[in-house]
């Protein structure tokens, strides 16, 4: 048989359950500032969990898309809510001075831009590169004079009413998002933000090769021209777009602050399917399900389709004695050649048919230098 245990008096139980209470309280106070804190600049940076083409490529779609468990709001939103400022969250000129000055230490927050509905109940994160422009134009934006009833409204971060508003709405209204390949969205974010440095003498140039390590290079460059012509666009919009997409996923403390995810890669299908999910939800007015956005493409290349195209108009020229259809295949051929060539050095850029092309060969330091930038988003999405 087993000790006999003395009874506990009512007062040493009591005792207890206010000992315990305050311990849960100071741990999950503890746990709440460590989550919701920034990442340490002294954090070593994260790594790649790929090392190769073979394993991750241009093609190779996120495999976390759709429904999410959602666990608080953006960490950009919290951190404003909490009293920071967005001056010295939104990667602030001292930030930007010791990059300059040779710093790689990561942004205070991770920025992003919010739109929201308030009539649909929605909160559209807008992530950059990632056909945030076709979602707009479906959408359309409340500021415009053609503005529908569904429009968007862009969140001002130093609008302390309109922050409290998501923050209190964030837990009912559906948020979403769209995500895009790590290794083609580096390619379009350098074709987009070279479009916005001058090509006048004495202004800097950005090669591929240099900007693959360090997408940030272009926002440095428009800090450090501000008072010339060399930019068109200011460096927040050169860091903002360069920055990682987990910056419009994620809460403060890492996890997910999206209800749905979906792919440009995919686009059509999820948008249909996002847009079925938010015409499912009661009480809530319906979205127009018939009209539909075709996902804008700024870099529409005419790779693609142009062998394939060719080599069939050239068949359908052929008279039945054999060489006019060899002669007008040959000359389908060089017409499709000099389309890519011309394609190639677009803008004074190179821009090869495969996309794969910005990742080897010459350029095969890219790989690594941009999964490794893009750490957090395949760690996060990827895997």
């Amino acid at each position: 048989m087993g000790e006999r245990r003395r009874p506990v008096s009512a007062s040493r139980l009591a005792r207890s359950v206010f000992l315990l209470s305050v311990l849960v309280s100071v741990w999950w106070v503890a746990t709440r500032q460590a989550g919701d804190a920034p990442a340490s600049p002294g954090a070593a940076p994260l790594a790649s969990p790929f090392t190769g083409l073979a394993q991750y490529d241009v093609e190779t779609p996120f495999k976390v898309f759709g429904s999410l468990r959602k666990h608080g709001p953006l960490g950009s939103v919290s951190m404003v809510h909490a009293g920071r400022s967005r001056g010295e969250l939104c990667f602030p000129t001292p930030w930007r001075d010791a990059r300059l000055a040779g710093s790689k230490a990561p942004p205070p927050a991770k920025w992003c831009a919010i739109m929201f509905n308030n009539k649909y109940k929605f909160i559209f994160v807008k992530c950059p590169k990632t056909a945030g422009t076709s979602l707009v134009t479906y959408f359309t934006d409340c500021s415009e004079p053609t503005a529908a009833d569904r429009c968007v409204r862009l969140l001002n971060y130093t609008d302390a009413a309109m922050v409290q508003h998501l923050v209190d709405a964030w837990p009912d209204y559906f948020v979403f998002s769209f995500s895009r390949n790590v290794l083609r969205r580096a390619i379009s974010q350098y074709q987009y933000l070279t479009r916005f440095l001058s090509e006048d003498e004495g202004c800097p140039r950005v090669s591929w090769d240099k900007y693959c390590l360090d997408p940030f290079v272009l926002g440095d460059v428009c800090h450090a021209t501000a008072t010339s012509s060399c930019c068109t666009q200011s460096a927040e919009h050169q860091y903002v777009h360069a920055s990682p997409q987990a910056n419009c996923f994620t809460t403060a403390a890492g996890r997910s602050a999206l209800d749905w995810l979906g792919r440009v890669e995919a686009f059509e299908e999820d948008f249909a399917a996002l847009v079925g999910l938010l015409n499912a939800r009661p009480g809530v007015p319906k979205l127009p399900a018939d009209v539909l956005p075709t996902k804008a493409n700024y870099n529409a290349s005419p790779c693609k389709n142009s062998s394939s195209s060719d080599a069939a108009g050239g068949s359908s020229g052929d008279d039945g004695g054999g060489g006019g259809g060899a002669a007008a295949a040959a000359q389908a051929a060089a017409a499709a050649a000099s389309r890519r060539l011309r394609w190639n050095v677009r803008d004074g850029m190179e821009n090869p048919c495969d996309k794969n092309d910005f990742f080897r060969g010459q350029h095969k330091h890219c790989y690594a230098a941009v999964t490794n930038f893009y750490a957090e988003d395949l760690l996060l999405l990827a895997q």
